[in-house]
């Protein structure tokens, strides 16, 4: 019979490295587990561990939103500018301890394919794609 249970603190250099080799081989995201809630599936005739999940607590940057009166009337280089800024306010909030007063310091963004300019720039100011061509980026600061 197969149940779920807590990672008890013990097991996580297991799981750690059973995670880390597994993501490696299928290209997930490779995850700190001593950052999660970790739960463990395990066989109760022999105690196999069969799998884990890893809940985290992240922020979520969505919507990044330019009004269209600014949009309509300024060049495209104030609104990169106006999109940069905001992205490096956001990230810049998270990583603060006096502003951002919860213990998450990581954030993701869904960014649309059809937007690859806002990609190319979360790139370039360090964030990274949370699975190999997908339009999900994220950070921990």
């Amino acid at each position: 019979m197969i149940r779920t249970r807590p990672a008890r603190l013990e097991e996580l250099p297991f799981l750690q490295a059973t995670h880390s080799q597994v993501a490696e081989q299928r290209g997930f995201e490779q995850l700190d587990l001593s950052k999660s809630v970790v739960i463990v599936a395990e066989d109760t005739t022999d105690g196999m561990r069969c799998g884990l999940l890893a809940a985290r607590l992240i922020w979520q940057f969505e919507p990044l939103v330019l009004f269209p009166p600014f949009e309509r009337t300024s060049t495209g280089m104030a609104k990169k500018r106006a999109t940069y800024l905001l992205a490096r306010a956001g990230e810049a909030y998270i990583a603060d301890p006096s502003l951002n007063c919860t213990p998450i310091r990581s954030f993701f963004a869904v960014i649309q394919n059809s937007n690859p300019r806002m990609q190319n720039l979360a790139e370039h100011i360090g964030w990274q794609r949370v699975y190999p061509k997908c339009k999900i980026f994220g950070k921990d600061t």
